[in-house]
């Protein structure tokens, strides 16, 4: 569902009267809607953001440097 409200799929058709007549209407997700749906998507997909100070990101990156330079067998240029 979050998918379509991100595509703008549609999500129903509502029924309208003009000049007596019926009129079949799209009702298609609201930019807030997308917006909301794609924070969702991100949140489950990657997580949300931490809070980190300047020396817990550096730690971060050397970790990170250090698993690839592992997976890699050679060091990072």
């Amino acid at each position: 569902m979050l998918l379509d409200i991100r595509d703008e799929k549609i999500r129903e058709q509502r029924i309208e009267f003009q000049d007596d007549e019926p009129i079949a209407v799209d009702v298609v997700p609201s930019v807030k809607e997308r917006r909301e749906a794609c924070k969702l998507i991100l949140a489950y997909c990657w997580g949300t953001p931490v809070q980190s100070g300047h020396d817990e990101l550096e730690k971060r990156v050397m970790e990170l440097e250090q698993r690839l330079t592992k997976e890699l067998g050679r060091p990072l240029q």
